[in-house]
């Protein structure tokens, strides 16, 4: 259950980036939305971000895993994965807003669904 594990790890970081979005609401006042506060709606992105590319990249190491994929690429495709949303929030925290390494972690984001799509289909294919 390698998949499992990464999920694990990944839903740690989840939670912490709920517990910073939570915090800053309560800081800035706002309740929903984004109260046009700049701080908040950088967190209620890194945790929007974070939601919308995860769960889709374990479904796809869930399915590779399913089809005896090797253990060692499973973990290059998780540890890539859980790079590069560290990267991404280090990004999105940097106060002057690092573009080449939110290009990086983007990169190496889609680059593990790019594989992991590219693998699932061509399984089927051949």
């Amino acid at each position: 259950m390698i998949t499992g594990f990464y999920a694990g790890l990944l839903g740690l970081i989840f939670v912490a980036l709920s517990v910073s979005v939570i915090i800053r609401r309560n800081q800035a006042k706002v309740s929903l939305g984004e109260g046009k506060d700049a701080d908040l709606i950088k967190r209620i992105r890194m945790h929007g971000n974070f939601a919308e590319y995860i769960p889709f990249i374990l479904v796809l190491l869930g399915f590779m895993e399913m089809l005896a994929v090797s253990p060692i690429l499973l973990h290059i495709l998780g540890v890539t994965t859980v790079l590069g949303r560290l990267l991404h929030v280090y990004a999105l925290s940097d106060p002057d807003n690092r573009i080449p390494v939110r290009a990086t972690a983007m990169l190496l984001t889609f680059a593990v669904i790019l594989f992991a799509s590219f693998y699932l289909v061509a399984r089927f294919i051949i």
